[in-house]
């Protein structure tokens, strides 16, 4: 009896009033048969997995690496899935015995950690890193990870989830969320990837998900070879972990029983959904004080990040007419994330409402609940 094991997989996008951000897709870059020829891929089946051509980094120019293993040989293809060149492997001796495959350009067995402002390809593995340019070049290579690709640290919020900060040179993410992702990157224009073997996120300018990607699930079949046997399995279609453009498209790889394919999913850009503003001030509050009114806060998750300040106002009637009573910096927060601010200001026996919100910019966030107090 066969058995067809499917698993459909849904991508989303953020909407807004002015427009859509996401991808679409996917569409199919290219397509070839197994084999060995120049334009067919290597396939070779084994006892607890098969090998089969890995897709190495898009380069800034849109040139797609695909490291076929098993024919060795490193193919390079246009943005539009045309060939542009390919380059054979030699065999090389190494301590013991063994053989190693080498070329004279790209690194093998590569995985894409991110992009220079240059748009150059940063790629690692087992400890060791190398940048690539847009002709496939090796530039570098370094032994320690590089600055330019992300500084990931997490704090525990609560008991379910986590501060998950992204410190570049030029630029610091900062999100709430269950945990961190497997891998980070920015694209050339400065945004920010979370990643995995399935799933990306891209990220507001203030740490916000703007947008989610699933990659299609593997479809197999099963066929019982009676009992006690383990049954047979084909794998109908496959797909690879995604990789990131340095202009924000996804592609990943694509095999069946027949053939090896390119897919790549296009972002759709909307600058209103990607200036989004920061959270909202939570837990605000206020206590009375011989010196004033003490009013509390909690940092929003993307301070430090984006967040510039925050907006405290003050109004002597209950959702009346407010006026800024003053700006409190970014990154005041004592070690448990409060905020304090005293009104010294305010007058003996008058009643005052309070509001605050955070700042990223000239963007805001909407503002807390209005708080009373006293003096």
């Amino acid at each position: 009896m066969k058995k067809l094991i499917l698993i459909f997989t849904l991508f989303f996008v953020v909407f807004s009033g002015k427009g859509i951000a996401g991808w679409s897709g996917p569409a199919l870059i290219i397509e070839g048969q197994w084999g060995m020829a120049d334009n067919q891929f290597g396939l070779d089946h084994g006892d607890s997995f098969d090998e089969h051509p890995t897709l190495d980094g898009i380069l800034a120019d849109g040139s797609i690496v695909i490291s076929d293993m098993v024919n060795r040989r490193t193919l390079v293809l246009k943005a539009d899935g045309t060939f542009k060149e390919k380059e054979n492997w030699t065999e090389q001796p190494v301590e013991g015995g063994m053989i190693r495959y080498v070329h004279n350009k790209y690194l093998l067995g590569c995985c894409v950690q991110g992009y220079d402002a240059n748009g150059n390809l940063w790629t690692g593995s087992g400890g060791k890193y190398a940048l690539i340019d847009k002709d496939g070049v090796l530039i570098s290579k370094v032994t320690t990870r590089p600055t330019e690709l992300g500084k990931v640290t997490e704090k525990p919020v609560g008991s379910t989830r986590a501060k998950i900060t992204v410190q570049y040179p030029d630029k610091t993410w900062s999100y709430t969320d269950v945990g961190r992702m497997q891998s980070y990157m920015q694209d050339t224009s400065g945004n920010l990837y979370g990643y995995g073997s399935n799933q990306v996120i891209r990220y507001t300018t203030c740490g916000k998900e703007a947008a989610s990607l699933m990659m299609p699930k593997k479809i197999v079949q099963e066929t019982s070879r009676g009992p006690q046997v383990e049954p047979k399995i084909v794998v109908l279609e496959e797909y690879g972990a995604p990789v990131i453009a340095p202009n924000g498209d996804v592609y990943t790889w694509k095999r069946t029983p027949t053939s090896y394919s390119i897919l790549k999913w296009t972002w759709a850009d909307d600058p209103t959904v990607l200036a989004n503003a920061p959270d909202t001030p939570e837990s605000f509050s206020l206590k009375i004080a011989a010196t004033g009114i003490n009013i509390f806060w909690k940092a929003v998750s993307q301070d430090p990040g984006c967040v510039t300040g925050y907006e405290l106002v003050r109004s002597p009637t209950a959702s009346g007419s407010y006026s800024t009573l003053t700006i409190v910096g970014a990154g005041t927060a004592n070690a448990t994330g409060w905020i304090k601010y005293t009104d010294v200001t305010a007058d003996a026996g008058t009643t005052y409402f309070y509001k605050v919100r955070a700042m990223a910019g000239s963007e805001y966030s909407a503002y807390t609940t209005e708080v009373t107090g006293k003096r």
